[in-house]
């Protein structure tokens, strides 16, 4: 039996009905319908099957409908997925309906081809209701058979940090594949303090047996912080705060990966950005990582 997961994403559809050949306003809002402005989805290709949900806000109570269309991109409409609900590209709103589901059938095809992206579209609606500026999804299938796949994905954090005295913490980073190289994975929270600065990935070397993950030290994340642009160390606590030149490496385990190295996001000044950095093996810390 297939798989099918439900990502849950409000898709908000402002709808009212329009009278006499004109648009009507409902409580004072012009109808129209969209996706939320921040829609992208992420489904792996053995899922079977992807719901998004649909939802109406502001209903006046009549029916009206939407056209749904896909979009291919490097997916391709009956090759790697295919709209199974609405089948006639028609999603229909009855007058009590508040919510409507769009099924994707996600297609497995066996062997690496790498990760694939499509869209989905609201091209046109019935009643008056017009439709918005956002008014695509993007939707990434991910390969099920990734080079990389024993060691991709979530992981929970244990370690121990610096910031005014020392601090044990637990979170989460995520091990993510890197676009058009499989030797390679993005890590999300390398370090806590980067759970603060969007677009902290830093990306690591996986050795062939991947039994380790190698980042360079060095590192821009392309973005600035503080006093400038910020950048991945390894460091250590010895009465002050010190940067190491080594890489920091991290070592696989029976259920994760674990490196006795400090990590740090640092700006152009050789500040720690938030004022603390995990602490590693010359402060006698080990930080672990366990596979969720």
């Amino acid at each position: 039996m297939k798989k099918i997961f439900r990502i849950v994403l409000a898709l908000a559809l402002i709808g009212s009905l329009a009278a006499c050949n004109r648009k009507e306003t409902y409580k004072g809002l012009t109808p129209y319908v969209t996706y939320n402005s921040s829609a992208n989805l992420t489904v792996r290709e053995d899922a079977g099957y992807l719901t998004v949900p649909v939802r109406v806000v502001n209903k006046s109570g009549e029916a009206f409908n939407v056209t749904v269309t896909g979009i291919d991109g490097t997916a391709v409409q009956e090759t790697n997925y295919n709209i199974v609900d609405p089948n006639t590209g028609v999603l229909s709103f009855e007058s009590a309906d508040t919510v409507k589901y769009i099924t994707v059938g996600v297609k497995y095809i066996e062997g690496y081809t790498g990760d694939k992206s499509f869209g989905l579209q609201l091209t046109s609606a019935t009643n008056g209701v017009d439709i918005a500026a956002f008014d695509s999804l993007a939707i990434k299938i991910t390969d099920a058979d990734h080079p990389l796949s024993d060691i991709l994905g979530a992981y929970t954090v244990n370690c121990t940090i610096y910031n005014s005295g020392l601090v044990a913490t637990t979170y989460t980073a995520t091990l993510s594949a890197v676009d058009g190289d499989v030797t390679k994975v993005s890590c999300d929270a390398i370090c806590p303090m980067g759970l603060e600065i969007s677009g902290c990935d830093v990306i690591g070397q996986v050795s062939d047996d991947h039994k380790t993950i190698t980042y360079s030290v060095g590192q821009s994340l392309g973005r600035t912080f503080g006093y400038g642009t910020v950048y991945l160390y390894g460091c250590h606590y010895n009465g002050g705060y010190y940067l190491d030149e080594d890489d920091i490496v991290f070592t696989a385990t029976s259920d994760g990966f674990e490196t006795k190295s400090g990590i740090a996001f640092v700006d152009s000044y050789v500040w720690p950005s938030y004022g603390g950095f995990v602490l590693g093996e010359q402060d006698g810390v080990t930080n672990v990582w366990t596979k969720q």
